[in-house]
């Protein structure tokens, strides 16, 4: 039976005096490991975990793995599926629930959230609820009040929520950031019921990811039809409205960058300069470009993305980290959870998703608490473009974002 670390045990006696907590620590901290020892030390004997689909199996596994005695009833399910069961009328009782990456049930309109947070949630019927999260508020601190409600933290309506905490579009309840000044006060609502570490707490050695940008010259003069002279809170309000309509300009931008990226990933393999690297997009053509482009310069390549069963996701996995594939292209959609390429230090963004947060998740694959190399991602852009400076917007949100949790 393996042992948890030292700062895992504390996270395990955290939740286990706990009816309510929030389990924040970094990605690839352990969050798991700890979850399961604490519904274990509470003596549970049912469990339920709700989980990005991805991460099913990997969940089914850790609890076999890491259970102390005679396993308990458990279920692990999707977040669709456990949508659909509680559509259908599910409503049973169990002794924990435990909704991993639950930013997934953030938005106080979808049914997901309902399923989770609602009084006929499942958290409502558990005797225990434990969310785990690396980044629990991905796009404002909107994102919180689901929980925070549920956890009777606050007794605010959700437009004096609003009001209170986020930057909103004009005429609109659209949060298009978070007030800075009222971080503090944020924080201490959560605190009571909140353990958060970095890598940096657990592991003092270890190095945070580095960020930098690679601007290339494009292959053709495209770039993303952005209204001219928006503040940066302007362009989020216009990110979260065009996300959609968009997204042939995004593909066109991103396809234009491959040709130059898969000359300086071609050039940097071969000077040593890294030995692998991974490449994070956000859609499937520019992605599949690119690994016909590295395939034409002799390196071997492969793709992971929402059509890579997970057979084949394993294998590329046991790939990339025995050194036999040079380059994993990711979806960032994709890639968020139960993803492990930390046999790579080094990354591209090829495209930043639009909700800040997923992209911390996703690079964060490479990250692992056994090594203490620093991870650096460079974000592929060319100067001046409206590609340019929306990617430097967003990455300056997720710097912001790392303030509230």
């Amino acid at each position: 039976m393996p042992d948890l670390r030292p700062y895992q045990k504390v996270s395990c006696d955290f939740l286990a005096a706990r009816r309510h907590a929030l389990l924040a620590d970094a990605m690839r901290v352990g969050k798991t490991p700890a979850a399961i020892r604490a519904a274990c030390k509470a003596g549970a004997r049912t469990l339920l975990v709700t989980t990005p689909a991805i991460a099913v199996p990997q969940w089914i596994g850790e609890v076999e793995r890491w259970w102390e005695g005679p396993l308990p009833r458990f279920k692990v399910w999707s977040y669709d599926h456990a949508r659909a069961q509680w559509e259908s009328g599910l409503r049973g009782r169990c002794d924990v629930f435990i909704p991993d990456e639950c930013h997934f049930a953030g938005n106080i309109t979808a049914a997901r959230t309902g399923m989770v947070w609602g009084k006929t949630g499942f958290a409502w019927n558990a005797g225990a609820t434990w969310p785990l999260s690396g980044t629990p508020a991905p796009k404002t601190a909107w994102s919180l009040y689901p929980m925070l409600k549920a956890f009777g933290a606050v007794k605010m309506t959700p437009e004096e929520f609003l009001r209170r905490y986020c930057i909103l579009k004009p005429m609109s309840w659209i949060a298009t950031g978070t007030r800075v000044e009222m971080i503090p006060e944020l924080r201490a609502l959560y605190a009571p019921f909140t353990l958060r570490r970095t890598r940096k707490d657990v592991a003092p050695d270890s190095e945070e990811i580095g960020f930098s940008f690679l601007r290339v010259t494009p292959t053709t003069s495209v770039d993303l039809k952005i209204p001219p002279g928006l503040t940066d809170d302007q362009a989020l309000a216009w990110l979260e409205e065009n996300h959609t309509r968009s997204r042939e300009d995004r593909i066109d931008v991103a396809m234009a960058k491959c040709g130059p990226l898969a000359d300086e990933i071609d050039f940097c393999i071969d000077n040593e300069l890294y030995e692998q690297t991974v490449v994070f997009g956000w859609h499937k053509e520019p992605l599949y470009h690119l690994q016909r482009l590295l395939h034409q310069r002799n390196l071997r390549v492969e793709i992971i993305n929402g059509d890579t069963p997970d057979g084949k996701r394993q294998e590329i996995m046991a790939g990339f980290r025995l050194g036999t594939i040079d380059v994993v292209l990711l979806n960032i959609a994709t890639g968020g959870t139960a993803i492990d390429l930390s046999a790579a230090d080094h990354g591209y963004m090829l495209e930043m998703d639009w909700t800040p947060g997923n992209n911390v998740q996703a690079v964060h694959r490479l990250v692992s608490m056994t090594k203490d190399t620093k991870v650096t991602i460079d974000v592929v852009t060319w100067a001046g473009s409206c590609d340019d400076w929306l990617q430097q917007v967003i990455l300056t949100r997720v710097q912001q974002l790392a303030k509230l949790y």
